[in-house]
């Protein structure tokens, strides 16, 4: 049943809350359930979290005098096919269109000169990312979206199986294939020398990537959720990166571990100092991983969801163990931390729902440590 809603006039501003008429008015609440939405010419701002949640929001007319769509605005609006930027736009927030998974076309008029990182990231319908030609920032080269030498944003609808990156590329933005499922393949040029953070991430078909030379610098969780990934290849003549059997490390740190290899049992070699952020995150296969002595630091999410790990030994040589390091890694029973170890992250051990014992030092804090009130305490 088509619900629409009216906002009056003299509305400014939408955001989380509702909308507003003034910037001292409380804000006054906007349904979730609604399919369609009026907004009249007083409105200047489509902010923060403005339709976050309304998951049967069909379709939006936005005014022209709206200047900015904000940060995650229609975040999740999964029934929304489609929406008209007008030209008074200039500045579309981080996240603005994430999980609009009916959208399938977008257009960027020459009048927006900043678009947010993962702005229409996991739009699994997107097929296209049009661009004014008159636009002086941004372009698109086939329904891709490009910022200068910048990738942006490839669709995540968009039906191929392999591409290859233009050799006037280099950067591969933040979130710029997030969510491209059908893509089994990507060609990286030897012109790339920045990967941003989540770059690749839940690219579920993807079955193996080559690092050329040229990259210096590879993001944070770059490859995560890439369940098919096999293997991270990098070019033996790259001086910052190699890999070792499809493991990503660059120089003492491992930095990629790919969650689609079929292994149970992994050695960390013995030269590695630190575990990277999310280096394991989602390798439900494992089951065990050893880790040498020469291991000093476990950052953030470094095993988080390796939901059939049952064993790990942290050695003596570990000092601190990030935020939500093991968290949700639901097969551990026993965890022994080493005295050596001085801090323990917020939530390190939740959704452990395994976990029976934990030895640890007598003055270590585990309070924030996100242990299940029914685990063993075992102070040493």
């Amino acid at each position: 049943m088509s619900k629409e809603f009216i906002i009056p006039d003299g509305a400014v501003k939408i955001k989380s809350g509702g909308y507003y008429l003034n910037d001292d008015s409380e804000g006054i609440e906007i349904p979730e359930d609604i399919t369609s939405i009026h907004l009249p010419d007083t409105v200047t701002e489509i902010g923060e979290w403005a339709f976050a949640g309304c998951t049967s929001l069909r379709s939006v007319q936005i005014p022209d005098s709206v200047t900015e769509i904000g940060e995650r605005a229609f975040y999740g609006c999964n029934s929304l096919t489609s929406v008209k930027i007008p030209d008074s736009v200039t500045k579309i927030g981080d996240c603005a269109f994430y999980g609009c998974n009916s959208l399938t076309s977008v257009k960027i008029l020459e009048s927006v000169t900043e678009i947010g990182m993962g702005a229409f990231g996991g739009c699994s319908a997107l097929t296209e990312i049009k661009v004014s030609p008159d636009n002086p920032k941004f372009r698109d080269i086939d329904g891709v979206l490009f910022e200068g030498s910048k990738l942006f944003a490839f669709p995540a609808g968009k039906d191929l199986q392999t591409y290859d990156i233009p050799k006037f590329v280099t950067v591969i933005g933040t979130c710029a294939f997030k969510g491209c499922f059908s893509l089994t393949e990507i060609r990286i040029p030897d012109s790339v020398t920045l990967i941003g953070d989540h770059a690749f991430y839940d690219c579920k078909s993807l079955t193996s990537v080559k690092i050329p030379e040229s990259v210096t610098e590879i993001g944070t969780s770059a490859f995560l959720n890439c369940s098919s990934l096999t293997e991270i290849k990098v070019s033996p003549d790259n001086p910052n990166f190699r890999d070792i059997d499809g493991v990503l490390f660059k120089g003492d740190w491992l930095c990629s571990f790919p969650s689609g290899k079929d292994l149970q049992r992994y050695e960390v070699p013995d030269f590695v100092t630190c575990i990277g952020s999310s280096a394991f995150e989602g390798c439900s296969d494992l089951t065990e991983v050893a880790i040498p002595d020469s291991v000093t630091t476990i950052l953030s999410d470094a095993f988080k969801g390796c939901t059939s790990l049952a064993s790990i030994e942290i050695p003596n040589s570990v000092t601190d163990i990030d935020v939500t390091a093991f968290q949700d890694c639901s097969s551990l029973t026993l965890i022994q931390i080493p005295e050596s170890v001085t801090e323990i992250g917020w939530r390190a051990f939740k959704g452990c729902t395994s976990l029976e014992k934990v030895y640890a030092p007598e003055n270590l804090d585990l309070s924030n440590a996100g242990l299940s009130s029914d685990v063993e305490i075992i102070r040493y």
